[in-house]
């Protein structure tokens, strides 16, 4: 099933937007190994005359080796890529995104942030959120900061990488008659939502509800979630995309009704169904955005590596590599 409507379960490993390349990559580095005299001691690269610090390169190393529960005294793996190199890769790589968005004022207004973190947080309370990503020893403005700067990143991609993959008509044709039957979209619905800490006041809420209260308006006054400010709408989704007793109880909705209280781990919810969207086969104009969608995610496979590689070659990176030749990891 082939399915763009709505979004899915919160998953922790989207708030960090990580890149490992290949280790050929890496090579388009050699050519400009020169000028090594204007390394200090304490910058361990510099990419087009930005310094990499040690102490940037020290903390991503032991985060690293953290994340993965690598230990400095474990052998490494026959054929394995060393951690060290590794991550001096991705703080070029970094420093090179960060270059290349600079260059094209490339920015990300105040809404469309408000949409994404409304997004990744999900059924998370804001406290629930501040505790997990704590949890991480991520701050939540931290946390905002690293989603800011992966759509920065998204953004830069799809201007160099997505918008430039060529799909032609013939190409779409052959993949929607090749792959017909996988095109349907299930039954879906629109969904509001308020959380609260406290179950009597998630019933007395309900309450108002039930005597004709407007649920954006009380979403917008009482709830603690990121959709608050957008009176509560989470957007449309189809079964399996929330938490397993979300569904139970929203797809028994009909449109215009609201559920009972619902408690979590998170707190006590209610819901409101606005919209039920049936099932239905999809036609090759209905299907046409996916299916671009899909073919270009193919292409993209080759593309991106291709346009990292070529934004280092075209780059003058130093490394220090007297500095990396003394850490010791084994």
């Amino acid at each position: 099933m082939m399915n763009n409507a709505g979004k899915g379960k919160l998953d922790f490993r989207r708030l960090f937007f990580l890149f490992l390349l290949p280790a050929a990559i890496l090579a388009a580095c050699s050519k400009n190994q020169e000028n090594k005299s204007a390394l200090s001691e304490n910058v361990v690269a510099i990419v087009n005359q930005e310094y990499i610090y040690k102490e940037d390169f020290e903390s991503g190393l032991e985060q690293f080796l953290s994340k993965y529960k690598i230990s400095k005294a474990s052998p490494a793996k026959e054929g394995a890529r060393e951690p060290k190199n590794i991550v001096l890769e991705q703080l070029i790589q970094n420093k090179l995104f960060d270059q290349e968005i600079k260059r094209l004022s490339i920015t990300v207004s105040i809404k469309e942030l408000e949409d994404e973190l409304r997004q990744i947080a999900g059924e998370y309370t804001k406290e629930e959120l501040t505790k997990r990503l704590k949890e991480k020893n991520l701050s939540l403005q931290k946390w905002k900061d690293e989603v800011r700067r992966n759509l920065l990143i998204k953004k830069l991609i799809d201007r160099e990488v997505i918008q430039k993959i060529n799909v032609d008509e013939k190409d779409m044709n052959n993949y929607y008659e090749a792959n017909r039957g996988a095109f349907s979209l299930p039954k879906r619905a629109e969904v509001y939502h308020i959380i609260v800490p406290d179950e009597s006041e998630a019933r007395d809420i309900n309450k108002e509800l039930l005597s004709g209260a407007d649920f954006n308006e009380m979403a917008q006054k009482h709830s603690l979630g990121f959709e608050a400010a957008a009176g509560g709408k989470m957007g449309i989704f189809s079964p399996g995309q929330l938490p397993e007793e979300f569904d139970n109880v929203i797809f028994k909705l009909g449109a215009g009704q609201h559920s009972d209280v619902i408690k979590t781990p998170y707190g006590y919810h209610l819901f409101k169904v606005t919209k039920i969207i049936e099932p239905k086969k999809m036609d090759f104009e209905e299907a046409r955005k996916d299916i671009r969608k899909n073919l270009i995610k193919d292409k993209e496979k080759d593309a991106y590596p291709r346009w990292v590689y070529n934004l280092k070659a075209n780059s003058k990176i130093v490394i220090n590599d007297e500095y990396l030749k003394k850490i010791q990891e084994k």
